[in-house]
């Protein structure tokens, strides 16, 4: 059950890291700090913040390995908006 779970994130990172490579590739002069990566920031922070809640319940534990994983990645997340929020100076959602 756990090596499921491992996998589908394993899938979700890889999936992320392929769709930012693709942004860059086409687009070089792309703003990868722009009001549109924060909806895509939110969308992430959204949809991992369902996946620990999803591991929590399913791990019984909030300290599982699965869990612990995914709310790194969310720390990240959410650092990584924060900055560019920041950076563009908007306003809270």
């Amino acid at each position: 059950m756990i090596a499921v779970e491992y996998n589908r994130l394993n899938h979700y990172f890889d999936t992320m890291i392929a769709e930012r490579s693709r942004l860059k590739t086409n687009d070089p002069k792309k703003d990868t700090s722009s009001p549109s990566k924060l909806m895509t920031l939110e969308e992430e922070i959204r949809m991992l913040r369902k996946e620990m809640e999803l591991a929590v319940m399913k791990e019984n534990s909030f300290t599982s390995d699965l869990v612990v994983q995914i709310s790194c990645l969310l720390d990240v997340k959410i650092n990584e908006y924060m900055k560019c929020k920041k950076q563009h100076k908007v306003k809270p959602c």
